[in-house]
């Protein structure tokens, strides 16, 4: 009777938690959504070369982060270095901060 009534306790307990799973993630995600949306829509005013330096940033950043999962040369060298880096706008900068970062401390 008891192996009965824990079943029963533990599948009750099972679909509430699912329940409120899914009632919490989605509400996170309505959150970011609606956050999502609002910065779509309102139209910002940033100068080109302030988006320059945040990417330069933002690839400082994740070159530094590479360093620490992968501190060996992800690719051999090869005759054109950099004509990636070339093709690109803000991808340069981008790709700059993270190549210099490797560049500095992988060897």
């Amino acid at each position: 009777m008891d192996e009965l009534f824990w079943a029963l306790l533990y599948g009750a307990a099972e679909l509430l938690f699912e329940v409120f799973f899914q009632i919490a993630v989605e509400s996170i995600l309505a959150l970011i959504v609606r956050s999502m949306r609002d910065v779509f829509e309102k139209p910002s005013v940033i100068g080109p070369i302030l988006a320059a330096v945040g990417y330069l940033f933002l690839g400082i950043i994740f070159g530094i982060a590479s360093l620490h999962l992968l501190p060996h040369p992800l690719f051999h060298p090869s005759k054109f270095h950099g004509i990636s880096l070339v093709i690109s706008r803000y991808g340069f900068t981008f790709a700059l901060g993270m190549a210099l970062i490797r560049f500095i401390f992988a060897g």
